[in-house]
């Protein structure tokens, strides 16, 4: 009984040390680069450092995020670029943002044209930030569901894995 016990107290405290999976989302449209970071749980990564680098390795903005895990940056960013987030103690994401041109359908122009009290660039500016915000969130809880069901199966696994030692250590 004390060889279960010392096995039991033995690898639940190792079940502990299971790290987050670290997600980073970043939009840029517009001349403005969105930055989500979030774990695997659906929490933001508060106060992380990022850095945007160029393809070539150059970082470009370097700087750390929100309370809510977010920045946002304005500025010319070339074509294809990397944004890195590291929220230390080995968690670190990478994603790269690839800039895709717009391209303009000649019958909503001239429908917008016509309409002198609208701002389109303003408008457009704003539709994008809004639905840049939307897709992030979208994305953080399409993954906070997957996590929670790799924790039930992680955790049907432990307990077999426990009753296992029982069965073994109850046999000798």
């Amino acid at each position: 009984m004390k060889k279960l016990l010392t096995l039991f107290l033995l690898f639940s405290a190792f079940s502990a040390a299971h790290a987050h999976r670290l997600n980073v989302l970043a939009v840029y449209e517009g001349g403005t680069l969105n930055i989500t970071s979030y774990f695997g749980d659906g929490t933001y990564c508060k106060s992380c450092a990022y850095t945007v680098t160029g393809t070539d390795g150059h970082v470009l903005f370097k700087g750390t995020l929100s309370e809510n895990g977010e920045a946002v940056l304005s500025g010319e960013l070339p074509s294809s670029f990397f944004v890195n987030v590291d929220a230390g103690m080995g968690h670190f994401a990478k994603a790269e943002v690839t800039a895709e041109p717009l391209t303009e359908n000649s019958e909503t122009s001239e429908k917008t044209e016509t309409l002198p009290t609208v701002d389109e660039d303003a408008l457009r500016s704003m539709i994008r930030q809004e639905l840049g915000k939307q897709t992030v969130e979208i994305q953080a809880a399409i993954d906070k569901g997957r996590t929670n069901t790799d924790k039930i199966i992680a955790g049907i696994g432990y307990l077999f894995g426990i009753f296992g030692l029982f069965m073994l250590f109850r046999k000798k």
